[in-house]
């Protein structure tokens, strides 16, 4: 890990810690958001700290009475953090109706009362058209009156706009920085732009634009003379999870590096939002307009296929890989549409599926090096 990265790194190794710390900062209530379709903007907006709800690679005691083991290991695994008490740093929480599975999740998380304050973010089933959008800014004006009656501050479009800017801000910066990753791996690789982006989810907006100054700063002093060639490769998927450091280590280690990350936590963290629409409106349409996400209903899947193709057919990608965690219907249906559409186009594909279990990793490893040599020849 490159030391300039190092205060990216402690956040996400402690984000409760973290998360503490700015609330004794700011004298903000914590309301963790389970990605990905959550405008933490709106949170913001309240005079609260959005943070991420990431369930992580532990094992399944107490969560296992609400959840049977076919669930996808995030969001089994987040609950298994606010049984255990893991979660007491937050004021409350706004689920997404991303999926069946953070459907009935949010029902069993308002259910037992474990935080002060839980809302269920409604999405629409098909996010593109006209009737999404306006059902999606409903929903928004929803979260904004619950928003204001938890914390007792109304909000109004100014602070929605200000919040946006901030966040724009933040975006712009990452922006730069997966630039600098994605063409000069030797000066910041994409695990520790990938920690640097996670960082983000536990931080003062304000406190994480600093830091990222700081580290745009710190790299552009720095001079890069590395003639190694690397593989590229892209990586689609949507683990709403903590980002995959593992994964993209053992992808470097390999002599690959991610040219495009499709991932959740990947391109979707730095679209911006625009600020010359009505604010609702904007943010709606950022959500919604994201990279596609298989968790929603988008009829017309050639925008993604053209995308892969184009990195491909330009040499930026080599080949392609696919991760999804086990038991995702959702990104199990999204990737033989897909797969079949490279293969048909002569580009090379590698499907992950992952479990979260530290067993699962040297099966990975094994058929990511070997695919990473297929691809090179």
């Amino acid at each position: 890990m490159q030391e300039d990265v190092m205060e990216f790194a402690d956040i996400v190794r402690r984000p409760y810690a973290a998360i503490a710390s700015a609330k004794e900062k700011s004298g903000k209530c914590a309301i963790g958001c389970f990605p990905m379709y959550v405008p933490h903007e709106v949170v913001d907006a309240a005079w609260m700290l959005p943070v991420d709800i990431y369930g992580g690679s532990g094992g399944m005691t107490v969560a296992a009475e609400y959840f049977e083991s076919i669930n996808c290991y995030p969001m089994r695994n987040a609950f298994e953090l606010l049984l255990t008490g893991q979660l007491s740093v937050l004021d409350g929480a706004i689920f997404g109706t991303t999926c069946n599975a953070a459907k009935s999740g949010g029902d069993i998380w308002r259910s037992l009362r474990v935080l002060p304050h839980f809302h269920q973010l409604t999405l629409p089933n098909r996010v593109r058209g006209a009737h999404a959008l306006e059902y999606f800014q409903q929903q928004i004006e929803r979260l904004c009156e619950s928003l204001a009656v938890w914390g007792g501050r109304t909000i109004g479009r100014e602070e929605l706009a200000a919040s946006i800017r901030r966040y724009n801000h933040s975006r712009n910066l990452l922006e730069q920085l997966a630039e600098i990753s994605q063409q000069h791996p030797e000066m910041l690789t994409p695990q520790d732009f990938t920690i640097v982006r996670a960082a983000g989810s536990f931080m003062l907006r304000s406190d994480y634009v600093s830091l990222l100054t700081r580290l745009l700063a710190d790299i552009a002093a720095k001079t890069s003379d590395s003639e190694e060639e690397w593989v590229g490769l892209a990586l689609v998927g949507n683990p709403c999870d903590m980002p995959l450091f593992e994964l993209l280590s053992i992808i470097h280690e390999a002599g690959a590096v991610v040219v495009a990350d499709e991932t959740t936590s990947g391109r979707r963290a730095w679209v911006k939002v625009s600020e010359r629409l009505e604010p609702i409106a904007a943010l709606a349409r950022r959500y919604l307009d994201m990279p596609p996400c298989p968790t929603q209903c988008d009829d017309n899947m050639d925008a993604q296929y053209e995308y892969l193709l184009g990195l491909a057919t330009t040499g930026r990608a080599l080949g392609v890989v696919f991760v999804r965690p086990l038991y995702c219907d959702p990104a199990g249906m999204v990737y033989p549409v897909l797969a079949n559409r490279l293969s048909a186009a002569n580009v090379p594909t590698l499907r992950l599926d992952l479990d979260g279990r530290e067993g699962a990793r040297g099966q990975v490893r094994t058929r990511l090096q070997a695919f990473v040599e297929m691809v090179r020849r």
